[in-house]
């Protein structure tokens, strides 16, 4: 009986093979749940969409792995290629988790034998099955180290791998793997797909509010665009759109302390930043009510902050500083040792009174888990950021009036 199965499984297998082969546009995959054997092939494929019926799938696996097993053991090259393309096909496609199945697929691409092109179309599919699998992007990062030395070379390629990665972050919540494969792709890629990811970026956590991942993503293009403005030479061209909607984000951030002689012009632009991405994280705090992931984020904005205060080029904007934070690489939030600032600087004195009524209408909602995120928050900047809140400063509710782009 055992040797009938493994019959069927080769004729499978072979199947599988052809039909990666001669269809391009195979975009997913997917196991049915069918229990019973029907005299009928269990391989399915509509609107390009691959399924097998998973009855045959512990026969293909054992069938594929002992044959691999027994090609690994074979001193020198491989003499039956396409056999062993085939069985690679069938236990990657059901178990991307193996190590050795992809470096046997690295040998035959550096022989020759195996078009890489093929690959990534092969592997964005088992993509749509497996998205969080290590070994799979591991192998597709090499492949596109194989194909150019820098993504810059291939836009096409960047903007494919993007889009296969915010599929597998979206079917898969908090994909650490599919996320640092992303953020890989943005370290390759051209200054001008910093407007693009911005805008993109931002859409994807709107839509997401529970994924810090998508988040912490964001926080790296941040970095990464704010390196990119330090060079002296940057093109204002390439990133227009995210200068406008810094300025428009500050402006309306600014327009509620009129009181106060601030400008959009007076504040550097990497303060800019962090402005507009407060304003964000503020309208969605109140849209999407207690999501840890928000608040968390919201410390990385104030975290920065904290970093530009204890930047001599920003002291005009944030008064004096003492500046007694160490020296060792010791995250400030981690040590007791953190330069303090006072509140002298209009700037510093108008996040207070931003973050202190904010706070204040969040603990007024009455809703618990709102209230829990809001006190954390609270402790947390006076504990680790040293923040002081302006509490005797008249409140105003209009200052939740900031407009985002």
């Amino acid at each position: 009986m055992q040797e009938e199965f493994y019959a069927a499984a080769e004729k499978i297998l072979s199947d599988l093979y052809n039909l990666f082969s001669k269809d391009p546009k195979l975009k997913s995959f997917e196991i049915l749940p069918v229990v019973q054997i029907e005299n009928k092939s269990p391989i399915h494929v509509e609107e390009n969409c691959l399924a097998l019926e998973s009855w045959c799938v512990p026969h293909i696996y054992c069938y594929a792995y002992k044959n691999l097993m027994n090609h690994r053991q074979i001193k020198g090259k491989l003499r039956d290629v396409e056999k062993c393309n085939t069985l690679l096909i069938g236990a990657l496609l059901l178990n991307p988790d193996i190590t050795t199945f992809w470096n046997m697929r690295k040998e035959l691409i550096r022989s020759g034998k195996l078009d890489p092109y093929f690959d990534l179309h092969f592997t964005s599919v088992i993509l749509t099955f497996k998205p969080k699998c290590a070994d799979l992007y591991s192998f597709r990062k090499w492949i596109l180290k194989h194909l150019v030395h820098d993504l810059r070379n291939d836009i096409n390629l960047y903007e494919n791998e993007i889009q296969i990665c915010e599929a597998a972050a979206d079917r898969y919540s908090n994909n650490y793997h599919a996320w640092t494969h992303r953020i890989w792709c943005l370290t390759q890629s051209l200054p001008s797909s910093l407007q693009r990811e911005w805008a993109t970026s931002m859409k994807w956590v709107q839509r997401h509010v529970s994924d810090y991942s998508g988040f912490h993503y964001r926080q790296k293009l941040i970095t990464f665009l704010l390196s990119y403005i330090d060079c002296m030479s940057y093109d204002h061209e390439v990133i227009k759109l995210i200068l406008f909607s810094v300025d428009e984000a500050t402006e309306g951030f600014l327009h509620n302390f009129k009181t106060y002689d601030l400008t959009a012009q007076t504040i550097p632009l990497a303060l800019k930043i962090f402005i507009y991405e407060l304003s964000l994280n503020s309208d969605l705090i109140w849209n999407f009510v207690g999501h840890e992931a928000l608040w968390c984020h919201r410390r990385f904005i104030f975290h920065e902050i904290k970093r530009l205060l204890l930047d001599s080029n920003c002291s005009k904007y944030w008064g004096r500083i003492d500046v007694s934070s160490p020296t060792d690489g010791t995250p400030p939030e981690k040590t007791p040792k953190i330069g303090k600032q006072s509140v002298d600087s209009e700037f510093s004195l108008i996040l207070s009174i931003y973050e202190d009524m904010f706070l204040a209408k969040c603990s007024n909602e009455r809703e618990p888990r709102q209230m829990f995120y809001a006190n954390k928050h609270k402790q947390w900047l006076a504990k680790f950021s040293k923040f002081r809140l302006s509490l005797n400063e008249e409140r105003d509710n209009s200052v939740f009036r900031v407009s985002n782009t």
